[in-house]
């Protein structure tokens, strides 16, 4: 899978049930849960928790190494 596929799947599964696609959602706020786990707050009053573990541990560029030691992540 090319790398622009994998972040239009990470980003369908993210905004999946998050309603009003014509409204610019901003997260407010950010909660870590555990391991990569992180709730959303979101500008509409939605919340979400996303895992982003494949998305990190995809990544290959320099400034993503770090976060894929969960330590560092949190």
């Amino acid at each position: 899978m090319e790398p622009n596929s994998k972040w239009r799947s990470f980003w369908k599964n993210f905004t999946a049930g998050l309603g009003d696609k014509d409204m610019i959602l901003n997260i407010i706020k950010a909660e870590y849960i555990n391991e990569y786990n992180v709730k959303l707050f979101f500008n509409d009053g939605l919340e979400k928790t996303v895992d982003l573990k494949d998305y990190i541990q995809s990544k290959k560029h320099p400034f993503f190494q770090p976060l894929k030691q969960v330590d560092n992540f949190r």
